[in-house]
Protein backbone atom coordinates (compact mmCIF):
# COMPACT_ATOMS: atom_id res chain seq x y z
CA UNK A 1 0.00 0.00 0.00
CA UNK A 2 0.96 3.83 -0.37
CA UNK A 3 -0.06 6.82 1.58
CA UNK A 4 -0.40 9.45 -0.13
CA UNK A 5 -1.82 12.65 1.17
CA UNK A 6 -2.71 11.33 4.24
CA UNK A 7 -4.87 8.78 2.28
CA UNK A 8 -4.63 4.82 1.51
CA UNK A 9 -4.38 3.45 -1.34
CA UNK A 10 -4.27 -0.43 -2.38
CA UNK A 11 -1.26 -1.34 -4.90
CA UNK A 12 -1.80 -4.94 -5.52
CA UNK A 13 -5.55 -5.09 -5.97
CA UNK A 14 -6.89 -3.28 -9.44
CA UNK A 15 -10.31 -3.43 -7.96
CA UNK A 16 -9.65 -1.29 -4.98
CA UNK A 17 -10.95 2.29 -5.65
CA UNK A 18 -10.42 5.49 -3.49
CA UNK A 19 -8.81 5.82 -0.34
CA UNK A 20 -8.84 2.63 2.58
CA UNK A 21 -9.95 3.25 6.36
CA UNK A 22 -7.53 2.79 8.82
CA UNK A 23 -9.12 0.99 12.06
CA UNK A 24 -7.50 -0.24 15.09
CA UNK A 25 -8.97 -3.97 17.16
CA UNK A 26 -8.43 -4.22 20.20
CA UNK A 27 -7.09 -7.69 19.42
CA UNK A 28 -5.02 -6.91 16.17
CA UNK A 29 -4.26 -3.45 17.14
CA UNK A 30 -4.26 -0.86 13.64
CA UNK A 31 -5.14 -2.99 10.70
CA UNK A 32 -5.99 -1.18 6.81
CA UNK A 33 -9.79 -2.48 6.34
CA UNK A 34 -10.16 -4.41 3.13
CA UNK A 35 -6.19 -3.96 1.71
CA UNK A 36 -5.59 -7.14 -0.05
CA UNK A 37 -3.60 -10.11 1.82
CA UNK A 38 -2.19 -12.31 -1.43
CA UNK A 39 -1.32 -15.54 -0.56
CA UNK A 40 2.56 -16.48 -2.36
CA UNK A 41 4.22 -19.93 -2.44
CA UNK A 42 7.89 -18.88 -3.45
CA UNK A 43 10.23 -15.91 -3.25
CA UNK A 44 9.49 -15.15 -7.25
CA UNK A 45 5.71 -14.58 -6.15
CA UNK A 46 7.00 -11.89 -3.73
CA UNK A 47 8.98 -10.18 -6.07
CA UNK A 48 6.50 -10.20 -8.76
CA UNK A 49 4.41 -9.06 -6.04
CA UNK A 50 6.74 -6.21 -5.47
CA UNK A 51 7.08 -5.25 -8.81
CA UNK A 52 4.01 -4.85 -9.67
CA UNK A 53 3.10 -2.72 -6.58
CA UNK A 54 6.31 -0.47 -7.15
CA UNK A 55 4.91 0.24 -10.89
CA UNK A 56 1.37 0.99 -9.63
CA UNK A 57 3.11 3.50 -7.28
CA UNK A 58 5.82 5.58 -9.43
CA UNK A 59 3.37 5.53 -12.22
CA UNK A 60 1.23 7.38 -10.84
CA UNK A 61 1.80 11.14 -11.43
CA UNK A 62 1.95 13.85 -8.45
CA UNK A 63 0.93 17.96 -7.85
CA UNK A 64 5.29 18.56 -7.36
CA UNK A 65 6.73 16.04 -10.49
CA UNK A 66 5.32 14.49 -12.76
CA UNK A 67 7.40 11.29 -12.76
CA UNK A 68 8.47 11.01 -9.05
CA UNK A 69 6.15 9.57 -7.01
CA UNK A 70 5.71 11.39 -3.65
CA UNK A 71 4.27 8.54 -1.05
CA UNK A 72 5.22 6.80 1.60
CA UNK A 73 4.99 2.69 0.57
CA UNK A 74 4.71 -0.04 2.93
CA UNK A 75 5.11 -3.79 2.09
CA UNK A 76 3.87 -6.07 4.71
CA UNK A 77 5.08 -10.09 4.76
CA UNK A 78 3.37 -12.06 7.09
CA UNK A 79 5.27 -15.69 7.51
CA UNK A 80 3.34 -18.46 9.82
CA UNK A 81 4.34 -21.65 10.73
CA UNK A 82 1.45 -24.35 11.90
CA UNK A 83 2.81 -27.48 14.60
CA UNK A 84 0.66 -30.04 15.05
CA UNK A 85 1.32 -31.40 18.76
CA UNK A 86 0.93 -35.24 18.72
CA UNK A 87 0.28 -35.95 22.02
CA UNK A 88 -2.82 -33.06 22.58
CA UNK A 89 -3.76 -32.85 19.01
CA UNK A 90 -3.74 -28.98 18.82
CA UNK A 91 -2.63 -27.01 16.44
CA UNK A 92 -0.46 -24.22 17.09
CA UNK A 93 1.07 -21.29 14.88
CA UNK A 94 4.24 -19.19 15.36
CA UNK A 95 3.31 -15.76 13.23
CA UNK A 96 5.96 -13.76 12.06
CA UNK A 97 5.21 -10.24 10.49
CA UNK A 98 7.81 -8.27 8.20
CA UNK A 99 6.83 -4.33 7.41
CA UNK A 100 8.92 -2.24 5.10
CA UNK A 101 8.48 1.05 5.04
CA UNK A 102 10.39 3.16 2.39
CA UNK A 103 9.56 7.47 3.89
CA UNK A 104 10.07 9.86 1.32
CA UNK A 105 11.30 13.40 1.93
CA UNK A 106 10.40 17.09 0.46
CA UNK A 107 11.11 20.54 0.57
CA UNK A 108 7.50 21.33 -1.43
CA UNK A 109 5.72 23.94 0.21
CA UNK A 110 2.52 22.71 -1.79
CA UNK A 111 -0.45 21.10 -0.13
CA UNK A 112 0.96 17.47 -0.48
CA UNK A 113 4.70 18.33 0.07
CA UNK A 114 2.90 19.45 3.96
CA UNK A 115 1.30 15.78 4.48
CA UNK A 116 4.20 14.20 3.56
CA UNK A 117 5.98 16.60 6.02
CA UNK A 118 3.88 16.09 8.68
CA UNK A 119 3.57 12.30 8.44
CA UNK A 120 7.96 12.39 9.18
CA UNK A 121 7.32 15.17 11.88
CA UNK A 122 4.91 13.03 13.41
CA UNK A 123 7.38 9.80 13.25
CA UNK A 124 9.67 12.24 14.64
CA UNK A 125 7.57 13.07 17.65
CA UNK A 126 6.73 9.29 18.21
CA UNK A 127 10.58 8.39 18.08
CA UNK A 128 11.00 10.90 20.59
CA UNK A 129 8.25 9.80 22.54
CA UNK A 130 9.35 6.85 23.03
CA UNK A 131 13.25 7.50 23.70
CA UNK A 132 12.17 9.84 26.26
CA UNK A 133 9.92 6.91 27.89
CA UNK A 134 13.34 4.71 27.80
CA UNK A 135 15.44 7.13 29.44
CA UNK A 136 13.21 9.17 31.40
CA UNK A 137 12.84 7.98 35.71
CA UNK A 138 9.11 9.82 35.73
CA UNK A 139 6.69 7.24 36.91
CA UNK A 140 4.22 8.46 34.40
CA UNK A 141 4.81 7.60 30.72
CA UNK A 142 4.72 10.54 28.17
CA UNK A 143 1.79 10.48 25.91
CA UNK A 144 2.58 8.96 22.34
CA UNK A 145 0.93 10.41 19.83
CA UNK A 146 0.62 7.36 17.18
CA UNK A 147 -2.56 8.55 15.39
CA UNK A 148 -1.97 11.90 14.47
CA UNK A 149 -1.08 10.79 11.46
CA UNK A 150 -2.04 7.32 8.77
CA UNK A 151 1.83 6.27 8.82
CA UNK A 152 2.68 6.22 12.76
CA UNK A 153 -0.99 5.06 13.34
CA UNK A 154 -0.28 2.23 11.02
CA UNK A 155 3.36 1.33 11.77
CA UNK A 156 2.26 1.30 16.15
CA UNK A 157 2.81 -2.22 16.76
CA UNK A 158 6.46 -2.26 14.99
CA UNK A 159 7.34 1.14 16.59
CA UNK A 160 6.87 0.23 20.25
CA UNK A 161 4.94 -2.83 20.26
CA UNK A 162 6.42 -7.00 20.00
CA UNK A 163 8.98 -6.29 17.27
CA UNK A 164 12.27 -5.59 16.00
CA UNK A 165 12.85 -2.58 14.14
CA UNK A 166 15.56 -0.95 12.24
CA UNK A 167 15.52 2.13 10.67
CA UNK A 168 17.80 2.66 7.87
CA UNK A 169 18.92 6.56 7.31
CA UNK A 170 19.60 7.91 4.15
CA UNK A 171 22.93 10.74 4.39
CA UNK A 172 24.26 12.43 1.27
CA UNK A 173 28.30 13.44 0.74
CA UNK A 174 27.62 16.48 -0.29
CA UNK A 175 29.06 19.30 1.66
CA UNK A 176 26.10 21.44 0.91
CA UNK A 177 23.60 19.48 2.93
CA UNK A 178 25.68 19.21 5.93
CA UNK A 179 22.82 20.38 7.96
CA UNK A 180 19.87 18.33 6.62
CA UNK A 181 22.71 15.06 7.24
CA UNK A 182 23.06 16.64 10.63
CA UNK A 183 19.39 16.48 11.54
CA UNK A 184 19.24 13.39 10.14
CA UNK A 185 21.79 11.72 12.40
CA UNK A 186 20.12 13.05 15.16
CA UNK A 187 16.97 11.25 14.21
CA UNK A 188 18.78 8.23 13.95
CA UNK A 189 20.43 8.47 17.04
CA UNK A 190 16.60 9.36 18.87
CA UNK A 191 15.32 5.60 17.52
CA UNK A 192 18.34 4.08 18.49
CA UNK A 193 17.61 4.51 22.21
CA UNK A 194 13.90 3.09 21.84
CA UNK A 195 13.92 -0.52 23.13
CA UNK A 196 11.50 -2.98 22.47
CA UNK A 197 11.06 -6.15 23.83
CA UNK A 198 10.45 -8.68 21.05
CA UNK A 199 8.97 -11.99 22.15
CA UNK A 200 7.24 -14.66 20.16
CA UNK A 201 4.27 -15.17 19.08
CA UNK A 202 3.21 -18.48 19.30
CA UNK A 203 -0.53 -18.44 20.49
CA UNK A 204 -3.39 -20.94 18.88
CA UNK A 205 -5.42 -19.63 15.45
CA UNK A 206 -8.62 -21.04 17.46
CA UNK A 207 -7.98 -18.91 20.56
CA UNK A 208 -8.22 -15.48 18.49
CA UNK A 209 -11.20 -16.92 16.39
CA UNK A 210 -12.72 -17.90 19.83
CA UNK A 211 -12.27 -14.20 21.34
CA UNK A 212 -13.53 -12.90 18.40
CA UNK A 213 -16.48 -15.30 18.06
CA UNK A 214 -16.93 -13.94 22.18
CA UNK A 215 -16.87 -10.58 20.96
CA UNK A 216 -19.78 -11.25 18.24
CA UNK A 217 -21.97 -13.26 20.62
CA UNK A 218 -21.62 -9.84 23.22
CA UNK A 219 -22.10 -7.39 20.41
CA UNK A 220 -25.15 -9.41 19.51
CA UNK A 221 -26.38 -9.65 22.80
CA UNK A 222 -26.81 -6.27 23.07
CA UNK A 223 -28.42 -5.44 20.28
CA UNK A 224 -31.25 -7.52 20.70
CA UNK A 225 -31.74 -6.10 24.58
CA UNK A 226 -32.55 -3.25 22.13
CA UNK A 227 -34.92 -4.73 19.96
CA UNK A 228 -32.56 -5.42 17.18
CA UNK A 229 -32.49 -8.78 14.97
CA UNK A 230 -29.62 -10.09 13.11
CA UNK A 231 -31.19 -8.71 9.96
CA UNK A 232 -30.29 -5.03 11.40
CA UNK A 233 -26.10 -6.34 10.71
CA UNK A 234 -26.07 -5.10 7.38
CA UNK A 235 -24.66 -1.53 6.54
CA UNK A 236 -27.76 -1.01 3.96
CA UNK A 237 -30.31 -1.25 7.45
CA UNK A 238 -32.18 2.15 8.75
CA UNK A 239 -30.45 1.04 12.03
CA UNK A 240 -27.67 2.73 11.13
CA UNK A 241 -28.09 5.97 11.28
CA UNK A 242 -29.30 5.75 14.68
CA UNK A 243 -26.86 3.26 16.32
CA UNK A 244 -24.01 2.91 13.72
CA UNK A 245 -21.22 1.96 15.77
CA UNK A 246 -22.19 -1.27 17.51
CA UNK A 247 -23.07 -2.37 14.48
CA UNK A 248 -20.25 -1.45 12.48
CA UNK A 249 -18.19 -3.39 14.68
CA UNK A 250 -20.23 -6.40 14.67
CA UNK A 251 -20.41 -6.58 10.96
CA UNK A 252 -15.88 -5.95 11.26
CA UNK A 253 -15.50 -8.26 13.71
CA UNK A 254 -17.39 -10.94 11.50
CA UNK A 255 -15.54 -10.08 8.27
CA UNK A 256 -11.96 -11.01 10.29
CA UNK A 257 -13.23 -13.98 11.56
CA UNK A 258 -14.31 -14.96 7.96
CA UNK A 259 -10.28 -14.15 6.87
CA UNK A 260 -8.95 -15.98 9.71
CA UNK A 261 -11.36 -19.14 8.59
CA UNK A 262 -9.99 -18.97 4.92
CA UNK A 263 -8.46 -22.10 4.24
CA UNK A 264 -4.59 -22.22 2.20
CA UNK A 265 -6.37 -23.34 -0.91
CA UNK A 266 -9.22 -20.32 -0.48
CA UNK A 267 -6.59 -17.47 -0.20
CA UNK A 268 -4.56 -19.34 -3.23
CA UNK A 269 -7.72 -19.40 -5.37
CA UNK A 270 -8.22 -15.65 -4.44
CA UNK A 271 -5.23 -14.55 -4.80
CA UNK A 272 -5.71 -15.94 -8.30
CA UNK A 273 -8.74 -14.55 -9.09
CA UNK A 274 -6.86 -10.89 -8.41
CA UNK A 275 -3.95 -11.76 -10.37
CA UNK A 276 -6.37 -12.65 -13.46
CA UNK A 277 -7.94 -9.54 -12.88
CA UNK A 278 -4.89 -7.44 -13.06
CA UNK A 279 -3.99 -8.75 -16.20
CA UNK A 280 -6.86 -8.33 -17.98
CA UNK A 281 -7.31 -4.83 -16.86
CA UNK A 282 -3.56 -4.07 -17.78
CA UNK A 283 -4.28 -5.87 -21.47
CA UNK A 284 -7.16 -3.39 -21.77
CA UNK A 285 -4.83 -0.70 -21.20
CA UNK A 286 -2.55 -2.00 -23.84
CA UNK A 287 0.35 -2.73 -21.58
CA UNK A 288 1.76 -6.05 -22.82
CA UNK A 289 2.67 -8.77 -20.28
CA UNK A 290 4.32 -12.13 -20.31
CA UNK A 291 2.40 -15.21 -20.81
CA UNK A 292 3.18 -16.96 -17.55
CA UNK A 293 1.63 -14.04 -16.00
CA UNK A 294 4.41 -12.76 -13.92
CA UNK A 295 6.15 -9.33 -13.56
CA UNK A 296 4.96 -6.47 -16.29
CA UNK A 297 7.54 -6.52 -18.93
CA UNK A 298 8.70 -5.21 -22.08
CA UNK A 299 9.58 -7.59 -24.57
CA UNK A 300 10.07 -7.08 -28.55
CA UNK A 301 7.29 -8.86 -30.20
CA UNK A 302 8.22 -10.55 -33.72
CA UNK A 303 6.06 -8.68 -36.19
CA UNK A 304 3.54 -6.53 -34.48
CA UNK A 305 4.67 -2.70 -34.46
CA UNK A 306 4.38 -1.19 -30.91
CA UNK A 307 5.11 1.90 -28.76
CA UNK A 308 7.54 1.99 -25.90
CA UNK A 309 7.20 4.93 -22.98
CA UNK A 310 10.02 6.60 -22.62
CA UNK A 311 10.80 8.37 -19.39
CA UNK A 312 12.76 11.19 -17.75
CA UNK A 313 13.87 8.57 -15.35
CA UNK A 314 15.74 5.98 -16.92
CA UNK A 315 14.62 3.41 -14.62
CA UNK A 316 10.96 4.00 -15.75
CA UNK A 317 11.57 4.29 -19.54
CA UNK A 318 10.84 1.32 -21.96
CA UNK A 319 8.16 -0.04 -18.88
CA UNK A 320 5.50 0.04 -20.70
CA UNK A 321 4.52 -1.44 -24.18
CA UNK A 322 1.53 -0.67 -26.39
CA UNK A 323 0.64 -3.39 -29.33
CA UNK A 324 -1.08 -1.51 -32.33
CA UNK A 325 -3.14 -3.93 -33.74
CA UNK A 326 -3.63 -4.58 -37.31
CA UNK A 327 -7.03 -2.36 -38.55
CA UNK A 328 -7.90 0.46 -36.23
CA UNK A 329 -6.14 1.02 -33.06
CA UNK A 330 -7.74 4.03 -30.93
CA UNK A 331 -6.06 5.93 -28.20
CA UNK A 332 -7.71 7.84 -25.53
CA UNK A 333 -9.23 8.38 -22.13
CA UNK A 334 -12.80 6.83 -22.86
CA UNK A 335 -13.89 3.46 -25.28
CA UNK A 336 -10.81 3.13 -26.68
CA UNK A 337 -8.09 0.72 -26.77
CA UNK A 338 -5.07 2.15 -25.76
CA UNK A 339 -5.99 4.48 -22.49
CA UNK A 340 -4.14 7.57 -21.46
CA UNK A 341 -4.62 9.91 -18.50
CA UNK A 342 -4.00 13.44 -18.26
CA UNK A 343 -5.54 16.65 -18.35
CA UNK A 344 -4.24 17.44 -22.06
CA UNK A 345 -5.91 13.83 -23.15
CA UNK A 346 -8.64 13.57 -25.20
CA UNK A 347 -11.59 10.92 -24.71
CA UNK A 348 -10.94 10.36 -28.10
CA UNK A 349 -7.64 11.41 -28.59
CA UNK A 350 -5.65 9.71 -32.29
CA UNK A 351 -6.03 6.71 -34.27
CA UNK A 352 -3.21 4.16 -35.53
CA UNK A 353 -3.91 2.84 -38.75
CA UNK A 354 -2.09 -0.68 -39.41
CA UNK A 355 -2.57 -2.29 -42.99
CA UNK A 356 -0.18 -4.08 -45.72
CA UNK A 357 0.56 -2.28 -48.55
CA UNK A 358 1.19 -3.47 -52.41
CA UNK A 359 4.72 -4.93 -51.26
CA UNK A 360 3.74 -6.94 -48.28
CA UNK A 361 4.86 -4.54 -46.04
CA UNK A 362 3.82 -3.49 -42.77
CA UNK A 363 2.59 -0.09 -42.74
CA UNK A 364 1.37 2.20 -39.71
CA UNK A 365 -0.27 5.48 -40.03
CA UNK A 366 -0.89 7.85 -37.34
CA UNK A 367 -4.00 10.22 -37.33
CA UNK A 368 -4.86 12.92 -34.74
CA UNK A 369 -8.57 13.75 -33.98
CA UNK A 370 -9.92 17.41 -33.85
CA UNK A 371 -8.35 19.19 -31.08
CA UNK A 372 -5.76 17.14 -29.61
CA UNK A 373 -2.54 17.37 -29.26
CA UNK A 374 0.25 15.16 -31.14
CA UNK A 375 3.54 15.61 -32.12
CA UNK A 376 5.93 12.98 -34.50
CA UNK A 377 9.38 13.87 -34.17
CA UNK A 378 9.06 17.38 -32.89
CA UNK A 379 6.56 18.62 -35.36
CA UNK A 380 2.83 18.82 -34.44
CA UNK A 381 0.89 17.10 -37.04
CA UNK A 382 -3.13 17.84 -37.95
CA UNK A 383 -3.67 15.19 -40.66
CA UNK A 384 -2.70 11.78 -40.99
CA UNK A 385 0.95 10.97 -40.86
CA UNK A 386 2.97 7.65 -42.14
CA UNK A 387 5.22 6.24 -39.17
CA UNK A 388 8.77 4.89 -39.53
CA UNK A 389 11.06 2.73 -36.96
CA UNK A 390 12.44 4.88 -34.25
CA UNK A 391 10.07 7.87 -34.64
CA UNK A 392 9.28 9.84 -31.14
CA UNK A 393 5.70 10.65 -30.92
CA UNK A 394 3.94 12.69 -28.11
CA UNK A 395 0.27 12.81 -27.24
CA UNK A 396 -0.58 15.84 -24.92
CA UNK A 397 2.17 17.67 -23.09
CA UNK A 398 3.63 14.63 -20.89
CA UNK A 399 3.04 11.12 -22.55
CA UNK A 400 6.22 10.57 -24.38
CA UNK A 401 6.72 7.19 -26.92
CA UNK A 402 9.30 5.61 -29.36
CA UNK A 403 7.55 3.79 -32.25
CA UNK A 404 9.29 1.05 -32.90
CA UNK A 405 8.47 -1.29 -36.07
CA UNK A 406 10.68 -5.00 -35.63
CA UNK A 407 10.53 -5.78 -39.82
CA UNK A 408 11.96 -2.24 -40.16
CA UNK A 409 14.51 -2.55 -37.00
CA UNK A 410 15.79 -5.66 -38.75
CA UNK A 411 16.55 -4.29 -42.09
CA UNK A 412 17.84 -1.58 -40.82
CA UNK A 413 20.29 -3.71 -38.79
CA UNK A 414 21.19 -5.62 -41.64
CA UNK A 415 22.41 -2.95 -43.72
CA UNK A 416 25.14 -2.83 -40.90
CA UNK A 417 25.29 0.85 -40.66
CA UNK A 418 28.46 2.28 -38.94
CA UNK A 419 27.83 5.35 -37.77
CA UNK A 420 25.19 5.31 -34.61
CA UNK A 421 22.95 8.80 -33.46
CA UNK A 422 22.42 9.43 -30.65
CA UNK A 423 19.49 7.84 -28.72
CA UNK A 424 16.18 8.55 -29.01
CA UNK A 425 15.34 8.27 -24.96
CA UNK A 426 13.73 11.06 -23.16
CA UNK A 427 16.11 13.87 -23.26
CA UNK A 428 16.18 13.52 -26.94
CA UNK A 429 12.59 13.97 -27.59
CA UNK A 430 12.00 16.91 -25.36
CA UNK A 431 14.49 18.95 -27.00
CA UNK A 432 13.59 18.01 -30.57
CA UNK A 433 10.09 19.01 -29.74
CA UNK A 434 11.71 22.31 -28.33
CA UNK A 435 13.71 23.24 -31.21
CA UNK A 436 10.88 22.56 -33.73
CA UNK A 437 8.89 25.00 -31.98
CA UNK A 438 11.35 27.24 -32.11
CA UNK A 439 13.78 27.16 -28.72
CA UNK A 440 17.26 26.64 -28.78
CA UNK A 441 18.10 25.50 -25.24
CA UNK A 442 21.64 26.65 -26.07
CA UNK A 443 21.00 29.82 -27.72
CA UNK A 444 18.44 30.96 -25.22
CA UNK A 445 21.15 29.63 -21.98
CA UNK A 446 23.42 32.28 -23.63
CA UNK A 447 21.45 34.87 -24.20
CA UNK A 448 20.13 34.67 -20.39
CA UNK A 449 23.87 34.56 -19.51
CA UNK A 450 24.60 37.68 -21.47
CA UNK A 451 21.53 39.24 -19.75
CA UNK A 452 22.53 38.34 -16.76
CA UNK A 453 26.40 39.71 -17.64
CA UNK A 454 24.84 42.95 -18.79
CA UNK A 455 23.25 43.61 -16.37
CA UNK A 456 25.63 42.92 -13.80
CA UNK A 457 27.93 45.21 -15.87
CA UNK A 458 25.39 48.11 -15.87
CA UNK A 459 24.55 48.07 -11.82
CA UNK A 460 28.74 47.71 -11.48
CA UNK A 461 29.03 50.89 -13.21
CA UNK A 462 26.22 52.58 -11.00
CA UNK A 463 27.84 51.89 -7.85
CA UNK A 464 31.28 53.12 -9.53
CA UNK A 465 29.46 56.51 -10.31
CA UNK A 466 27.92 56.58 -7.07
CA UNK A 467 31.18 56.15 -4.98
CA UNK A 468 33.10 58.72 -6.76
CA UNK A 469 30.51 61.26 -6.34
CA UNK A 470 30.58 60.23 -2.53
CA UNK A 471 34.53 60.72 -2.70
CA UNK A 472 34.12 64.12 -4.15
CA UNK A 473 31.62 65.12 -1.85
CA UNK A 474 33.88 64.03 1.03
CA UNK A 475 36.63 65.78 -0.66
CA UNK A 476 34.77 69.11 -0.83
CA UNK A 477 33.88 69.05 2.52
CA UNK A 478 37.24 68.76 3.75
CA UNK A 479 38.85 71.52 1.58
CA UNK A 480 35.25 73.49 2.78
CA UNK A 481 36.88 73.22 6.39
CA UNK A 482 40.33 74.16 6.09
CA UNK A 483 39.61 77.21 4.37
CA UNK A 484 37.44 78.28 7.42
CA UNK A 485 40.47 77.41 9.72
Amino acid sequence: MEIYCERVRDLLNPKSKGALRVREHPIMGPYVEDLSKLAVTSYQDIRDLMDSGNKARTVAATNMNETSSRSHAVFTIVFTQRRRDQLTGLDTEKVCVCVSVQCVDTLSVLQEGANINKSLTTLGKVISALAENQTSKRKKSEFIPYRDSVLTWILKENLGGNSRTAMIAALSPADINYEETLSTLRYADRAKQIRCNAVINEDPNARLIRELKEEVNRLRDLLLSQGLSRLTLTSQHPVFKHKPLMCVCVCETEKIIAELNETWEEKLRKTESIRMERESILAEMGVSIKEDGGTVGVFSPKGTPHLVNLNEDPLMSECLLYYIKEGVTRVGQKDVDIKLSGQFIKEQHCVFYSYINHNGEVCVTLEPLEGAETYVNGKQISECVLLKQGNRVVMGKNHVFRFNHPEQARVERERSLDQQGEPADWNYAQRELLEEQGIDIKLEMQRRLQDVESQYRREKEEADLLLEQQRLVRVHITLQIEIEN
